[in-house]
């Protein structure tokens, strides 16, 4: 049984570790998160977004998955021996509630400033490079931007 953590991840925290990671004001990067990975994170998802937008700053863009999907769904035996490893429901392009992209990409997404891409793969971006990168990962490539992977993989 592990221990339960009592100290909070504060955003100060969050912006020393993305500065280490070489993180700097005008990059571009596309996030990909999980809060319960932090620990307990003062503040929540709002606290990881205002420290990644303030290391990156408004001359910097960030660009979250915004995908119109559920959180995953339970599998029935007959899927589970199909081969299935999970499954989501798919909502409509006007979809705007909570998603199965998680907490912290949801609140990126509602964030003033934030625009949103288009169809199943779309993707909310933030920052001076926000019009171009709402367009998908391809432009994210030809920027040269990062990928950060806070708890999670890909």
């Amino acid at each position: 049984m592990s221990e339960r953590c009592t100290t909070p991840v504060t955003r100060a925290d969050i912006e020393g570790g993305l500065r280490a990671l070489g993180l700097q004001a005008g990059d571009v990067v596309e996030a990909h998160s999980s809060l319960s990975r932090f620990g307990w994170v003062e503040g929540g998802a709002a606290t990881v977004v205002d420290a990644l937008m303030r290391v990156v700053g408004e001359e910097g863009t960030i660009v979250m998955s915004a995908y119109p999907v559920s959180k995953p769904l339970p599998l029935s035996d007959a899927e589970r021996a199909a081969g299935l490893h999970a499954k989501v429901r798919i909502y409509g392009p006007e979809y705007d509630g909570p998603t199965g992209m998680g907490v912290i990409a949801d609140e990126f997404r509602s964030r003033p400033g934030t625009v949103l891409g288009t169809g199943l793969h779309r993707v909310a971006a933030w920052g001076r490079e926000r019009e171009r990168m709402r367009k998908g990962y391809a432009e994210l490539l030809a920027a040269d931007g990062w990928a950060l992977l806070l708890g999670v993989d890909i």
